[in-house]
């Protein structure tokens, strides 16, 4: 999967009439990544389609919090992001992912 790839995703979904969240740009990259040799209009198409989303609720202590808003802003992305990539990369590193 490109960059290219995605960034002419992104460009196209903004001349339609969709607003893309950070959770449809993370299952772009997906779809891309499992299929590199799909074209832009495909991924487009498949990205659009209806999907099953799950949604944590997390309880936070005050420092955690604090710690994810201080690295959301230091990273400039969301804070949803950055639990995101703390997620990934803890069960990626107990090889559940």
């Amino acid at each position: 999967m490109t960059n290219k790839k995605v960034k002419k995703i992104v460009e196209q979904t903004k001349k339609e009439p969709y607003k893309l969240r950070p959770d449809d740009i993370r299952y772009i990259i997906e779809l891309a990544n499992e299929h590199p040799r799909w074209g832009v209009e495909r991924i487009f198409d498949e990205a659009l389609k209806p999907r099953i989303r799950t949604s944590l609720i997390l309880s936070l202590t005050r420092k955690m919090k604090q710690a994810l808003t201080k690295a959301a802003g230091r990273y400039q992305i969301s804070m949803v992001d950055v639990c995101y990539h703390i997620l990934e990369e803890w069960l990626k590193s107990r090889k559940l992912y």
